[in-house]
């Protein structure tokens, strides 16, 4: 049974990755360098965002088979069967219409190229994170929102003078 994981546990030799290629290249380096072996693993929700992109080339929008057949790939892909989508996806591109098969081909490209850091099955036995973009996201939301406040100041107010008081 997989332990808890939450984000102030620390997990020993893996790494949660968005999937940059200079992200991964710079991960890859550093691990090298200090002699170390880490288990690169993708953020899920990013591999989901290319799901949904490959289900929109393939789905008309808002069509509810659309959900289903981001959720059938997903299930797939975390039970380790990366190989298995990317065929299938391979297979369902070549039907679907020249104009329709940016967001599918893109999707495959992504899963080909990441294939090693998708052993979603490994992660999650392991008691692994497999995903941090939801946390990274509400923190970037709630900093930039107290940001972008026109005129906002970090200082406590002066307090105010009655009419009464002497200057």
């Amino acid at each position: 049974m997989p332990r808890p994981v939450t984000p102030r546990t620390p997990v020993p030799g893996s790494c949660s990755s968005t999937g940059p290629r200079h992200q991964l290249d710079l991960i890859t380096t550093e691990a090298a360098r200090r002699r170390i072996r880490v288990h690169i693993v993708i953020d899920f929700v990013r591999v989901l965002e290319k799901l949904w992109a490959a289900a929109w080339s393939l789905h008309p929008p808002a069509a509810p088979a659309a959900e289903d057949w981001v959720a059938g790939h997903a299930l797939a892909l975390l039970a380790g069967h990366t190989g298995q989508v990317i065929t299938t996806l391979t297979t369902q591109a070549a039907t679907a219409g020249a104009q329709h098969r940016d967001g599918i081909e893109a999707c495959i490209r992504y899963l080909s190229n990441n294939a090693r850091h998708l052993q979603y099955d490994q992660a999650l036995e392991a008691g692994w994170p497999i995903a941090t973009g939801v946390v990274e996201g509400a923190c970037r939301h709630l900093i930039a929102d107290r940001f972008d406040l026109a005129g906002a100041r970090w200082a406590w107010p002066e307090p105010k003078r009655s009419s009464n008081s002497a200057p």
